[in-house]
């Protein structure tokens, strides 16, 4: 499964994407996701970009999982509550967009 933080400047944008993509009825195994809204905007123009997070644990933190997320609450970067913008590309800072491969063990 595909997880990651999901950024947009301006929340209506990803309100509108996300009532197109409803619209449209572009589920996948029959329900919605928040990363084809990017498709949506970008169909329409928009420029979407990415930052590099690192490596899991080491600047990329999946949040997939309750154990995912009890693992980021211990790290410094939770408890400072600051995300270096320097990390960025371009002009829309988008946190954290990573993959982490699940498991058997991970199946719910």
């Amino acid at each position: 499964a595909t997880v990651g933080i999901y950024n947009f400047r301006r929340g209506r944008d990803f309100v509108h994407a996300a009532d197109v993509m409803i619209a449209k009825g572009l589920r996948v195994n029959n329900e919605f996701y928040v990363a084809p809204a990017y498709n949506q905007l970008i169909q329409e123009g928009a420029r979407v970009v990415t930052c590099r997070t690192g490596r899991e644990l080491d600047g990329m933190y999946g949040l997939g999982t309750p154990e995912d997320l009890a693992a980021f609450k211990t790290t410094p970067h939770y408890a400072s509550g600051v995300i270096d913008p320097a990390a960025a590309t371009g002009p829309m800072k988008v946190g954290g967009v990573g993959a982490r491969q699940r498991g058997p063990a991970d199946a719910s």
